[in-house]
């Protein structure tokens, strides 16, 4: 055991008390009461202490490429974020336990080598390598939910004159003659599907990132696959394509509605989107023991070389044709994915490509959620 780790051990109680008093004398909040800040120091003093007993010795110790991480200093950085602390004050907390230590050092005049002093200041740049980094981890996390909040109210906001403009079009559609300007509603239904169809999907991934609990229900996939045609027949209509659907008697799982019918949905309408004029496309779900996978096979002519690497990427564009594939499949990809599912993509060259949705009958559901 080296001469410092011994001191700390000896003196634990002092140190605590001293750093306390520094400590309450410059906190902008009484947060914490004395006994909880002496309880926290504690348990770091000894986690000190043991770092510094297993130290090698100088001869033997070699300079580590990062500092060590301190698992009492992880839980320091995300309580001082619950509390309201800002960063600067964390580390300040360090420097004042490195002054208390110093000064306990100066007063035992017992021999400190340099050493020693490296091995002190390996393990309090660990400890605030470790807290600061947290700190930055749950400062993210709240900005990221906020952000969600802040884009999911937009969204909501947006959809209510979005459905009165469907339903004024509606109207029109109801006293419209036959007229020339009867040639735009179709037009403008479409535009209106899109806006509601992106601010649906802007919805599905703001509560995929704020990692919100899966809201399980017995599910019939081949209801959900035929809503999504319906909404697709004026597109299925104008390109004259061919529609199969395959989808047996048992097409059901348990899962979360909204977030599987937005995967569906967004499969669906790529396929119809980028399936040539006159085209096929294949619907077909397929059950077998614990798991239910549905193909969405189209007719888009195959895919680039390493293309289907790229699809399931957020924002990326598989071409200036194909600009609905980017954020679509992301989302995609994250809701099978939240029901412990896999989604992939064959390639039929030169004539289209599969996407496999691939789900497990029962998912297990989030931590602190039971089964329907």
């Amino acid at each position: 055991m080296s001469t410092l780790s011994a001191l700390i051990r000896s003196s634990e109680e002092k140190i605590a008390q001293r750093w306390a008093d520094r400590l309450i004398e410059t906190m902008v909040t009484g947060s914490l009461d004395r006994e909880d800040v002496i309880d926290s120091l504690r348990e770091f003093l000894r986690e000190l202490e043991r770092a510094l007993a297993e130290d090698p010795t100088p001869e033997l110790a070699e300079a580590p490429r990062r500092p060590p991480r301190s698992a009492i200093a992880v839980e320091h950085g995300s309580q001082r974020f619950r509390l309201g602390s800002d960063i600067a004050s964390l580390i300040r907390e360090y420097a004042h336990l490195r002054d208390v230590l110093f000064e306990l050092i100066e007063e035992s005049g017992l021999p400190f080598s340099v050493a020693e002093e490296r091995s002190l200041a390996k393990h309090l740049i660990g400890a605030i390598s470790s807290s600061a980094a947290q700190y930055a981890v749950e400062l993210e996390d709240a900005l990221r939910r906020q952000a969600s909040k802040h884009l999911a109210f937009l969204a909501h906001e947006l959809r209510n004159p979005l459905n009165s403009a469907e339903l004024a079009l509606e109207a029109l559609r109801q006293t419209a003659g036959s007229s020339e300007n009867d040639r735009y509603f179709p037009a403008i239904e479409r535009s209106l599907r899109t806006m509601k169809h992106l601010i649906d999907s802007a919805l599905i991934d703001q509560r995929l990132k704020a990692a919100a609990d899966l809201q399980l229900e017995r599910l019939s996939i081949r209801e959900i696959v035929e809503e999504v045609v319906r909404e697709s027949d004026a597109d299925i209509f104008h390109k004259r394509l061919q529609l199969d659907l395959r989808m047996g008697d048992a097409a059901e799982l348990t899962g979360d509605r909204k977030l599987l019918r937005s995967a569906i949905s967004n499969l669906i309408r790529n396929a119809v989107k980028f399936s040539h004029e006159g085209g096929r496309i294949r619907v077909t779900a397929k059950r077998d023991v614990d798991r239910l996978t549905l193909d969405v096979e189209d007719a888009c002519g195959g895919l680039r070389e390493n293309e289907p690497m790229k699809l399931f990427d957020p924002f990326v564009q598989a071409g200036a044709d194909r600009s609905g594939f980017g954020l679509g499949l992301a989302i995609a990809k994250h809701a099978v994915e939240s029901h412990g599912g896999a989604i992939r993509v064959h390639d039929l060259p030169g004539k289209g490509c599969v996407f496999v949705l691939d789900l497990p009958l029962t998912p297990s559901p989030p931590k602190g959620q039971t089964k329907p």
